[in-house]
């Protein structure tokens, strides 16, 4: 009976492996690569970065006075002077944005479009705390160092 086990187990396994080398591609080989691109490319200033939805080639790419350093970017970036924004909303339905340095400009938009410049926000805030009705339309805003 053993043997007869034995026998069946191994035909069995004999039987797998030639499956398993039909179903891993036959004379096809598959090769390991990576899905550059496909992300998008964000951009402010003279500052643009391109991420993509797959891991970056290792190695560095040059093209005219261009070189692109392949690898994972960053979760957070380390900045030196600069502030940081808050947004957060009061009981009274207002939106107080606030920043944690001295020396910044608040500064508003009504639309990101390619419209009127960025304005200082008016009346000027006192302090590193300004407060505005959250009920208004959209508007954006951003610090900026004179």
């Amino acid at each position: 009976m053993k043997k007869l086990l034995s026998a069946i187990l191994c035909a069995g396994i004999l039987g797998c492996a030639g499956r398993a080398a039909e179903a891993s591609g036959g004379p096809f080989t598959l090769i390991a690569s990576t899905i550059d691109g496909g992300g998008g490319t964000s951009s402010g200033g003279p500052f643009s970065m391109t991420g993509t939805v797959g891991q970056p080639d290792a190695g560095t790419l040059q093209g005219g006075t261009f070189t692109l350093q392949g690898g994972f970017y960053a979760v957070i970036a380390a900045t030196t002077g600069d502030a940081v924004l808050t947004i957060a909303l009061d009981n009274n339905g207002n939106a107080i944005l606030a920043w944690d340095l001295d020396g910044f400009l608040l500064e508003f938009r009504d639309s990101l479009d390619a419209g009127p410049a960025w304005q200082a926000v008016s009346p000027a805030p006192a302090g590193r705390t300004y407060l505005t009705p959250a009920n208004l339309p959209t508007r954006y805003f951003r610090l900026s160092k004179p």
